[in-house]
């Protein structure tokens, strides 16, 4: 790993203006109450699935011994389903036996008693400054976790909707598409639920479930999910009586993104950050609805002229497990920690990409944006350290101001280039892609750095004439592992909440 150097970018530094953060109340489930809570939760695996051979998420023991709660994308399709019960040591058999399809619940009924308590209800929102924890199986790992979530001022009476929640583009789809109940009553949330979070039980300081786990809807890399509210428990036990779940057009731009089993835990520490492997996806789900599908659009077109075509391209999706935040890197590529904190993944020998996760703690405004703009200047400053002189700013990749959604999500982008003559028909061409992402404490730095690579002018400008010679393609092929590193960088996002 290089070390920090002291060269500052000029007015490239990026600056990213963040709202208030929320105040947390003391209300928090005890320990006591969430080991109660996980005796009665357990990890769901459905296979034969289809499109996706297996799933995993959560489940939880409601209504009596036999009867547990799950998400509904999580079995739909699914030909076999099982559910493993910690605190028993045992597997057992499900079925499918109702469902409430808007509201993406389902229940399951088991081969046998499981002989646990099941959990309790209790409908109406939690107080605003409150702690839930979600009790439940992440990332696909064959052991429980917990995660604290605090409930946010945006369920101060009458609460939030779904419709709230979704970006105006994907809130349009599934209006149009009438897969979900865009009036669902959910809980916002400050954190963020992690892919194999679905269906798992949020439960409050008084040990009742309040919400369970829903989404993950394919929205970049980090995906849309939601918490709905306990309040439809009694119309899903009401509901139409089933055998099995219908599955998902598997065209459908509203597809779930499932988590798939894992035997152990894969993660990296950044910094503050710890990143765990979630999954491998495409990048045509993950340019599904990204939070800047614009500027995807126009670094894909870009990336193609590489690549011949980005079409099956593949990347790593690693998950920070506090805040949500969703890294891509290239399929197959590792990430790797250095002593300062800064993460590294060798793409190529001429290209790599840092990460960088800095926490901002301050609660004052003012305070934590100068807190993440340093962040962001010494991302920067580092980055500038790794070229042989000073970088150019490249408008055509480069955002004017930072993008910023209602949730306090921020994000920048920029692109920075050097090129230096090596002789009178080649140059050295050196190339930085940047995010630059905040939301909550913590910013991020996440970068693609192109050095050492020499390109040949007289065979590019050949590529104008004819773009499929031998040399053209020769010269191309140079850029391909570059296209795919900056196309994983503008992955890089935090989803909504």
């Amino acid at each position: 790993m290089r070390s920090i150097g002291r060269l500052l970018l000029g007015s490239a530094v990026a600056s990213l203006t963040l709202p208030a953060s929320t105040s947390v109340g003391a209300q928090e489930p005890s320990v006591a109450v969430m080991q109660a809570a996980l005796r009665s939760v357990g990890r769901v695996v459905a296979e034969d699935c289809g499109e996706t051979a297996e799933r995993t998420a959560t489940a939880f023991v409601w209504s009596d011994d036999e009867t547990l709660v799950t998400a509904r994308h999580v079995v739909a399709g699914c030909a076999l389903i099982s559910v493993t019960l910690e605190s028993t040591g045992q597997t057992y058999t499900a079925v499918p036996k109702r469902e409430l399809a808007k509201r993406d619940l389902v229940l399951l009924r088991t081969d046998k008693p499981m002989g646990v308590v099941p959990l309790s209800a209790a409908g109406g929102l939690p107080n605003v400054g409150s702690r839930v924890v979600a009790i439940g199986y992440p990332i696909g790992v064959p052991t429980s976790d917990s995660k604290m979530l605090d409930v946010t001022v945006r369920n101060a009476p009458p609460g939030s909707k779904l419709m709230d929640l979704l970006p105006a583009e994907l809130g349009k789809q599934v209006a149009s598409s009438g897969k979900f109940a865009l009036d669902t009553a959910i809980l916002r949330l400050d954190g963020n639920l992690l892919p194999g979070h679905s269906g798992a039980p949020l439960i409050d300081a008084a040990g009742y479930v309040r919400a369970i786990g829903s989404g993950g809807l394919q929205n970049g890399a980090g995906g849309v999910v939601w918490a709905v509210r306990s309040d439809y428990l009694d119309e899903l036990a009401a509901g139409p009586a089933i055998t099995s779940v219908e599955a998902e057009p598997n065209d459908s731009e509203l597809r779930f993104a499932h988590q798939r089993p894992q035997s152990d835990e894969k993660s990296v520490t950044c910094g503050p950050a710890v990143f765990v492997y979630s999954r491998s996806s495409s990048l045509e789900d993950l340019y599904v609805s990204s939070d800047d599908k614009n500027g995807l659009q126009q670094l894909t077109m870009t990336a193609n002229t590489s690549l011949g075509s980005s079409v099956g391209e593949r990347f790593d999706i690693w998950v920070d497990r506090d805040t949500g935040a969703s890294l891509a890197v290239p399929a197959g590529r590792s990430i790797s920690a250095g002593d300062d904190g800064l993460c590294e993944v060798e793409v190529s020998p001429n290209v790599r990409m840092a990460i960088q996760a800095t926490n901002t703690p301050a609660t004052d405004p003012p305070k934590r944006q100068l807190q993440v703009q340093l962040a962001s200047v010494t991302f920067e400053t580092w980055l500038a350290s790794q070229a042989e002189g000073p970088y150019a700013t490249d408008p055509s990749f480069s955002y004017v101001m930072p993008m910023q959604r209602p949730d306090g999500f921020v994000v920048r982008r920029a692109g920075y280039f050097r090129n230096s003559p090596v002789s009178l028909s080649s140059v050295q061409a050196d190339y930085a892609f940047v995010t630059h992402m905040a939301r909550g404490n913590r910013y991020y730095g996440v970068a693609s750095i192109r050095s050492g690579l020499v390109i040949d002018l007289n065979n590019m400008q050949s590529c104008g004439v004819n773009p499929n010679s031998s040399t053209c393609v020769a010269e191309r092929e140079k850029f391909r592992d570059w296209s795919r590193s900056s196309l994983a960088v503008h992955l890089a996002t935090i989803p909504p909440i």
